[in-house]
């Protein structure tokens, strides 16, 4: 499986031609055309000089509707080796021809990355085959619903995150590194009756947020200036996971294996191309909304009012520090350890992130 990290090979004057060399092509690359159709990348066919080898197709992603192209082109090598196997099995001669083959670079990733910032893949090219961009011919329609089915149906087995009956109504059990929101539930008793407590925990995307302090790097860990969501990216990798994990009062940031960090990033990819998140967009009672902070703080205080009539206890989490606010109608401490964050936790999370970001100072101090 290629691998998903950025590589950097700062080349000068880049060609397209240059930037398909740098990808593990059979045989040899004789001609260059682009490639119409699409809305989204742009992308050029790579004809091969040497008949018995196959054709390619070059692609620049757009990032600006991808975000996170890592991690676009790991969910993609994640789908297609899982596809090909499915095809291997039931169609052995047609495996290149059935799924797509992503093609890595000579070092191994599935895309590269050129000095102006541009993030470029190869797939092997599908010979004698149809696009269509739309259509009004029902038999068209039904064959491409037919393939689509076969498509998600190949999916059905996909590994994710396995969960087993653990006697609650909450699963999985955790937050993870696949799962950026989750709805813990409790089973409490209140003045003496029992009551059903559900929380939707996720990042509260902080107004100034400790583990982009403590993490000291713009490239691994940032906050969007149009939206405030903080984004945590491929390079997370490179930082001290406990360190970051330690430092988020809500207790939010997951690790894979490799170190790699993920949370809920707001939907950021939606969110700039006019969409709401997609918990808020999906959620079937209308229970959250999606706005300026501004906006939400009044809705929820205005809420808020009313919901005091007939539960006094009712408060609003943490609304001068973050941009998720929450509104519960008991104790904090009921829903979860995490749900509020203490003064502590916030000041003593500040604190480590400045100590660090004065650090070279005091460095520099001790040397007069």
């Amino acid at each position: 499986m290629p691998r998903h990290f950025v590589s950097l090979k700062w080349i000068k004057d880049m060609t397209i031609e240059a930037i398909a060399t740098q990808f593990a092509t059979a045989g040899k690359i004789g001609k260059l055309d682009t490639h119409e159709g699409g809305h989204i990348n742009d992308s050029y066919r790579l004809t091969n000089s040497v008949e018995s080898q196959p054709d390619y197709l070059l692609q620049r992603v757009n990032h600006n509707v991808f975000k996170d192209v890592p991690l676009l082109m790991n969910n993609m090598v994640l789908v297609t080796d899982h596809v090909a196997a499915k095809v291997r099995k039931d169609f052995p001669d047609e495996v290149e021809r059935r799924s797509l083959t992503i093609v890595p670079t000579k070092d191994g990733l599935s895309f590269f990355k050129d000095p102006d910032g541009n993030f470029w893949r190869v797939l092997r090219f599908i010979e004698d085959h149809l696009v269509f961009d739309s259509t009004t011919d029902p038999d068209i329609a039904y064959q491409g619903a037919l393939s689509f089915g076969a498509f998600t149906t190949m999916l059905n087995d996909l590994p994710a995150e396995k969960t087993v009956n653990r006697g609650t109504f909450q699963n999985p059990a955790d937050l993870s590194f696949m799962t950026y929101k989750l709805v813990r539930f409790s089973e409490v008793i209140v003045d003496g009756k029992l009551k059903w407590l559900f929380f939707p925990d996720q990042c509260r995307h902080c107004l100034e947020p400790p583990c982009q302090m403590t993490a000291e790097d713009a490239t691994a860990i940032f906050s969007d200036s149009a939206t405030g969501a903080v984004i945590y990216t491929a390079k997370t990798k490179n930082l001290d996971a406990q360190a970051i994990v330690d430092s988020c009062p809500y207790n939010v940031p997951r690790a894979c294996k490799d170190g790699t960090l993920a949370k809920c990033d707001m939907c950021i990819d939606r969110v700039e191309n006019g969409l709401l998140p997609a918990c808020v967009a999906t959620c079937p009672t209308g229970a959250m909304n999606f706005g300026s902070r501004d906006e939400m703080l009044a809705m929820a205080k205005k809420r808020l009012s009313v919901v005091k009539k007939s539960h006094p206890k009712a408060k609003l989490l943490d609304p001068d520090d973050v941009r998720v606010i929450f509104l519960v109608t008991e104790d904090p401490q009921l829903y979860h350890n995490f749900a509020i964050a203490s003064r502590e936790a916030f000041d003593i999370s500040r604190a480590v992130a400045l100590k660090r970001l004065v650090r070279p100072l005091t460095g520099l101090t001790g040397r007069w």
